[in-house]
Order: C-alpha cells, then structure tokens, then sequence
C-alpha cells in the first residue's frame, strides 16, 4: 500500500482513506456551493465531499464497467 497526498492525485484518480476499503472515493475538479468547497465524489452514495491537500490517501487502479 502506498500513501501520496491528496493534492498529488489528479481529477478522476480513484482512492481510499484511512485503510478503509469500503470507503472509495474519486477525485474531481473543485467545484463551490454558496456555502462549501467540493473535490471529491464518495463511490458509496454519490454525495461530493472535500479532501486537504495534503491528506493522506491510497491511489488505486479502477476500472468502470457498464452494463
């Protein structure tokens, strides 16, 4: 297992936190709300969260199937 910073990741990169394998995130471009600051998408339910840049975090290979 690996470790790199977040900001180290580029948009689109898959990755996990905290050596929890069920929590799968994706990195997007920041996007803002009136209120928050978003960069990444939780696989899990499709909700936008925000990541420091310089948390740690797994880079994972991942491949998209459809169906």
């Amino acid at each position: 297992e690996k470790k790199t910073c977040f900001a180290e990741l580029k948009s689109g990169d898959v990755f996990y936190v905290e050596d929890d394998r069920r929590l799968v995130f994706m990195k997007i471009d920041e996007v803002s709300s009136e209120v928050e600051e978003y960069n990444a998408v939780d696989f899990s339910d499709g909700t936008l969260t925000y990541f420091c840049s310089h948390e740690e975090v797994e880079k994972v290979k991942a491949k998209m199937v459809l169906s």
